[in-house]
């Protein structure tokens, strides 16, 4: 047997309140809406629970004993209910979080102070792998990718732009008229399947269409960052992964009167038709950590 935990809520507070005109009162309903209910269980109960008289309405002896089962079973549900609302309006609880690893290392763990600065009371889990993640089956709140965003059945949101630039090594840089100029230099490519990889360059209304044949691929932006400041070649980077090495130096741009397509930085939540305050609250302090540290600097631009 079941019961509507509705029909349950209008007799507990019928005993509580002693009538059905107040009972209505503070339930904000119709007096006869209460009545019908009440009507119906102890109609599904086959019980007497309350005795009704022109002055007041008092619960039965079964009626009493049914009350005091009940009553915690209510107060449960209600603060069930209000706990779950509280997800869903402030950061609560623990942050689950996936991310590629330079990316996670990068930007996503100084996102995390800021985010712990701003709710202190909440904790985070961060697992770091250029692996793509099940949301669902990992039992993970939130995915960070950067890239090009591909079909999927989470919940997408874009946080940011990310600028790429070809880089190399003050050994390496000379100043270059056109793209084309890049294929007579050695290239270092993240790409393990491609032999020769395409970049198209775009100024004003020119555009220009360049393939590289790499000395180097690598499945990995870490090696791919250490070949570069080796001086094995030049490469393909994002503006977070040589931000600090074309401040102190290490690095140049290349072609900074052209410009590649911007790749982004997206946030995917689990399928469901409301968002969880504490990824949301995440998502909007990296996404004013990335601005500030990496949008408004003029070594990259």
């Amino acid at each position: 047997m079941s019961f509507s935990l509705d029909r349950l809520q209008y007799f507990a507070s019928v005993v509580e309140c002693g009538s059905f005109t107040e009972a209505a009162q503070s339930l904000g309903v119709a007096k006869n809406v209460v009545s019908h209910q009440v009507a119906a269980l102890e109609k599904e109960l086959s019980a007497t629970l309350l005795l009704r008289t022109t002055r007041n309405v008092t619960p039965t002896k079964e009626g009493a004993q049914f009350y005091q089962k009940i009553s915690d079973l209510l107060r449960e549900a209600a603060q069930a209910a209000a706990d779950l609302n509280q997800n869903y309006q402030a950061p609560t609880g623990v942050l689950r979080i996936t991310a590629p690893v330079h990316f996670g290392t990068r930007v996503v763990v100084p996102s995390i102070k800021d985010y712990l600065q701003r709710y202190p009371h909440m904790k985070v889990d961060l697992s770091l792998a250029d692996h793509i993640s099940d949301l669902i089956t990992d039992n993970f709140d939130l995915s960070i990718r950067v890239g090009w965003p591909k079909d999927s059945s989470n919940i997408m949101r874009k946080i940011a732009d990310v600028r790429r630039f070809p880089v190399a090594t003050p050994a390496l840089s000379q100043p270059l008229d056109h793209p084309r100029a890049l294929t007579k230099l050695p290239a270092i490519s993240f790409a393990l399947s491609e032999k020769r990889v395409e970049h198209t360059f775009s100024r004003a209304d020119e555009t220009a269409t360049v393939a590289l044949t790499p000395v180097l691929r690598t499945d990995t932006t870490e090696a791919m960052q250490a070949a570069v400041l080796n001086g094995i070649g030049v490469a393909i980077m994002s503006d977070f992964q040589v931000a600090d090495d074309l401040k102190a130096g290490r690095l140049q741009r290349l072609l900074p009167d052209w410009s590649l397509a911007n790749s982004g930085i997206y946030a995917q939540y689990p399928p469901s038709k409301y968002r969880v305050a504490k990824s949301v609250c995440f998502v909007d302090t990296m996404r004013d950590y990335y601005k500030r540290t990496f949008n408004t600097d003029p070594t990259l631009s």
